[in-house]
């Protein structure tokens, strides 16, 4: 009888150390997964930049040739004078027939030119196989804020980010939304070349 105990107790004790050696593997398993995607956040994180980016107003930016590609004038008050300006400008130049003439590559940048300066929100620099477009609007949701959704596209990659107007803080602050990176676009309703 004490024999047939001794064996029951040794069966049970090893099929814990079993179970105990499988949660542990299991866990390690959840560990490593949970490590992995940290790491990726962080690294998606280090590309966005910093959630809480301020752009400022400068009192100039470069502009040297440049070729303005797109603008919109919005207007604050009644006074023309207080426009402010969202302009998307290229170092690619006009052809003949007016269009643009691209290369494979070109510097892009995105300024907001107001009556007391001017803030870049995407900074000039050379984009490979791409460019910048923009969508301006308010959004209700958050009292009429003015807000900037700007889109960088460049060879197998594209980086969203809003950018919003702090009337407190006298600065957009920037909001990374999403970086895709080695993606392969099918089409865009934009056009080959067009941003």
């Amino acid at each position: 009888m004490k024999k047939k105990t001794a064996v029951i107790l040794f069966v049970v004790v090893i099929i814990l150390l079993i179970d105990s050696s499988f949660r542990v593997s299991n866990l390690q398993t959840q560990l490593d997964e949970a490590n992995r995607l940290l790491s990726e956040n962080e690294r998606l994180s280090e590309q966005l930049g910093s959630e809480s980016e301020r752009i400022t107003l400068v009192d100039e930016v470069d502009k040297e040739n440049m070729s303005l590609y797109w603008q919109y004038i919005y207007y604050p008050g009644p006074e023309p004078e207080n426009a402010w300006k969202y302009s998307i400008y290229t170092s690619a130049g006009k052809i003949d027939n007016g269009e643009f003439g691209y290369d494979d590559g070109q510097e892009w940048m995105m300024v907001v030119e107001t009556p007391s300066g001017y803030y870049p929100l995407v900074p000039r620099k050379y984009i490979q196989l791409g460019g910048i477009s923009c969508t301006i609007f308010f959004d209700n949701n958050q009292k009429g804020v003015l807000n900037v959704l700007v889109t960088e596209q460049w060879g197998a990659s594209h980086e969203l980010s809003v950018f919003s107007l702090s009337d407190t803080e006298k600065a957009f602050m920037v909001e990374p939304i999403r970086y895709f990176g080695n993606i392969c676009v099918l089409a865009n309703s934009k056009g080959i070349m067009e941003p």
